[in-house]
């Protein structure tokens, strides 16, 4: 059933001014009332029918016999959605409605658009509206979100979101001049499903018109929201690995949970699988777990091997069965309590760094936890693998935390000994005003139960509750003095050890320390008014702070020493600080109002008491009471451009003792850089940096290195050449670290992701 509406938007012209009826007005006037009597009368005779059709058209007629309607010039026929089938709009030059079968013909710049977000256009289109099936020449199926195009000559509509072509081509780059495409999919017959999968058969690659690669069965996406299916492959080869190819299957288990398939086969080593599952709800909870297993059957030769151990580090490789499983997650109970995991265990030392840059391995994993969980995994090359399970929750005054840690020492662990295992670790800090006094109760509390890998376990309780009180010292000042009895108790058990792990004290040593802080602030502050570059306002804020820190921790030699928090240094010190902020408010190129700070610099240095009181001084032990000064700068003066660079200068004629300096900018175009250096004398000397430039529009180079200054030791390199025109981009890059060079190429195609990527590692 039809409703017929004039089109009113139609634009003014000579030819279609009237200025008064005529006989044309009469004829689109009794048009309109005799499809209006059909559809009335259609209406009533087919009762249970769905909602009408509606047809805008500069010019309609109705024809009775049989029963048909026309329309000319920008027609556009609309239809609500019945049962399963969505809403319908169809646009064309000129179109013919038989109302006897419900069947539309339309002709000229054809578009033809539905429920789903993809948009079919063609240039003639016979289609029955009751099945939404039928038939259309020369047809394309523009694909927004993945910018691919599906066209053949001729294509049959089979059902209201499924199409089959015969001779189709898909590509997602532009013919210009009718030259060839720089990359396109060609294929015999292809089966194309809206929101779902596009089958072809006998399909061929093209680079321009040259075949490259052929397939009799291949499938791509055509989807506008997450469906199942396979992703492109991996390939790669290595003297170590062989050849191998990582065959990713994407299931979509539901809008918020998806589950990610790679299985893979390696030449010279075996089977390998990997099962990784998301699952998000925007609520209250986000996770990311995932899996590795490779059955190895290769090892290091023995001692009399002629190749040795992998790494030539003493270490033989025999362990067939391997794994890494890691993951993160996030939930929050309500405001006030949240629950967090980092999950990292693996079978061998080395497993994580030789898988580091494939498709599921380090470096993909760590940049997808640190988008999504602003925190990634502990660092490949080194020998142990951190686990931890977090609870926290929290109040008006108090809050408090339990921490389950667990170290998986892969390699040799830095201390040099087993890791200690946390189960558990609980916290409480509170600050509680008290209504009777200008005072305050700061309480924090710890308490921790480590064991070790031998059944040898430590227990730790500290107690540490401190009155704080505001000092009275007028409205131009703020100060505050605070003093409290820190406890700590341990008790010991050496599981029957004659050795005990090291420790032959008491089973409960404990120590008690006497604190007391005081401090003075004022904060001084000026605003100017610049009046251009946008600025409103330019402020300084100068925060200047005196203190005094005491803190007597009496003896100390009894107690074990687990996590460095069990010796606290003796203090009796006079500190200063200059904390200096600079903002800045204004506004946009869009006129848009912000307020943004821009920078700060902070001084800051102590006075040691006790080392100024000290007697037994001599020409090789002098008194040096002043701390090293330590500055901090930090400069943003661009929301695309930061600068931190901090040191410690010392005040006794040794120069500066460390400083880090690191920084990151990005340009609108597509050069970028991001550097870390850190030093500290005797123990660090290190650099990163990570350059990319934009040769042109289309090209850029990238450089990323670490070095470590202290041994004259480059620990990773690699340069890289990206070109990335319209539709594809290609990606060079040649690596090489302390144990492996390797060369990496991956093609990857706008619209259906990596095609092609080659890992020739060992070179």
């Amino acid at each position: 059933m039809l409703r017929i509406r004039p089109n009113l938007h139609q634009p003014y012209s000579p030819s279609c001014r009237v200025r008064k009826p005529g006989p044309g007005f009469f004829r689109l006037f009794g048009a309109l009332l005799l499809s209006a009597l059909l559809a009335t009368g259609t209406s009533r005779a087919e009762e249970g029918k769905p909602a009408p059709w509606s047809i805008i058209a500069d010019r309609i007629t109705s024809h009775r016999q049989p029963l048909e309607i026309s329309a000319d010039g920008q027609v556009v026929l609309e239809g609500p959605g019945v049962d399963q089938r969505g809403p319908l709009t169809v646009k064309a030059d000129t179109l013919s409605y038989q109302q006897t079968g419900n069947i539309l013909d339309a002709r000229g710049n054809v578009s033809l658009r539905e429920e789903s977000s993809g948009t079919v256009r063609a240039e003639s289109l016979h289609l029955n509206l009751d099945s939404r099936t039928g038939r259309l020449d020369y047809t394309t199926i523009s694909l927004a979100d993945q910018e691919l195009n599906f066209t053949g000559r001729l294509a049959e509509k089979t059902g209201p979101d499924s199409y089959h072509f015969e001779q189709g081509v898909i590509t997602s780059c532009p013919t210009n001049n009718g030259q060839a495409p720089a990359w396109s999919i060609h294929c015999g017959n292809a089966s194309v499903t809206l929101d779902g999968m596009a089958v072809l058969q006998h399909a061929s690659l093209r680079i321009r018109d040259v075949p490259v690669l052929y397939t009799p069965f291949f499938m791509v996406p055509a989807k506008t929201t997450r469906q199942s299916g396979f992703l492109f492959p991996e390939y790669s080869q290595s003297g170590r690995d062989g050849i191998g190819i990582v065959v990713p299957l994407f299931v979509n288990l539901s809008p918020s949970t998806d589950l990610t398939i790679y299985a893979g086969q390696y030449s010279l080593r075996g089977p390998m699988l990997s099962l990784e599952m998301r699952h998000l709800n925007a609520a209250n909870s986000l996770f990311t777990i995932q899996a590795d297993y490779l059955h190895d059957r290769t090892s290091d030769p023995g001692p009399g091997g002629s190749d040795g151990d992998y790494r030539h580090d003493g270490y033989l490789r025999d362990i067939h069965d391997r794994y890494w499983l890691r993951g993160k997650a996030d939930h929050y109970f309500s405001d006030q309590l949240a629950w967090r995991l980092d999950l990292d265990t693996v079978s061998d030392r080395d497993y994580v760094h030789e898988y580091r840059g494939a498709m599921a391995g380090f470096e993909q994993n760590n940049r997808d936890f640190l988008q999504s969980f602003n925190r990634g995994l502990t660092e490949a090359s080194l020998g142990y693998r951190e686990s931890t399970m977090q609870l926290a929750g929290r109040g008006n005054f108090t809050s408090t935390g339990a921490e389950l840690l667990y170290i998986d020492a892969s390699g040799p662990h830095p201390s040099g000994s087993a890791p200690l295992q946390t189960l558990p670790r609980l916290t409480m800090h509170s600050r509680l005003p008290l209504s009777a006094v200008p005072l305050s109760l700061a309480w924090d509390s710890e308490y921790l139960y480590y064991v070790r890998s031998e059944g040898i376990s430590y227990q730790r309780l500290d107690l540490f509750p401190r009155l704080v009180a505001p000092l009275p010292v007028g409205r131009f000042l703020e100060g505050t003095v605070t003093g409290g009895l820190r406890e700590t108790a341990y008790r010991v058990n050496t599981a029957g050890d004659p050795v005990g792990g090291g420790w032959h004290g008491a089973d409960t040593p404990h120590r008690t320390a006497e604190s007391f802080d005081a401090n003075l602030a004022t904060i001084l502050s000026r605003e100017y008014h610049p009046g251009f570059l946008r600025l409103n306002s330019f402020s300084h804020l100068i925060r200047p702070n005196l203190g005094y820190r005491y803190l007597a921790p009496g003896d100390q030699q009894r107690l074990p020493e687990l996590d460095g928090s069990d010796r606290l240094p003796e203090a009796s010190q006079i500190y200063w600080q200059l904390n200096n902020y600079f903002l800045s408010e204004g506004r946009d190129r869009q006129a848009r109002t912000y307020a943004n700070q821009i920078g700060l610099f902070k001084i800051s240095q102590s006075f040691d008491l006790h080392e100024y009181h000290r007697t037994d001084t001599g020409s090789a032990t002098p008194r040096h009471p002043f701390s090293d000064v330590a500055l901090d700068l930090e400069l943003t003066p661009l929301p695309d451009a930061y600068l931190r660079y901090q040191t410690t200068i010392n005040t006794y004629g040794d120069g500066v003792t460390a400083y880090q300096l690191e920084g990151r900018y990005r340009s609108s175009a597509r050069d970028s850089l991001q550097f870390d250096y850190n030093y500290a004398r005797d123990k660090a000397n290190s650099l990163s940096l990570s350059v990319q430039l934009g040769i042109s529009q289309r090209l850029a180079t990238r450089y990323t290195t670490a070095l470590s200054l202290l041994d004259n030791h480059k620990t990773g390199e690699s340069a890289s050449l990206l070109y990335t025109p319209q539709c594809w981009s290609m990606e060079l890059t040649v690596s090489q670290d302390s144990n492996d060079r390797r060369l990496l190429l991956v093609f990857s195609l706008t619209g259906i992701g990596k095609a092609l990527e080659i890992d020739q590692s060992g070179l």
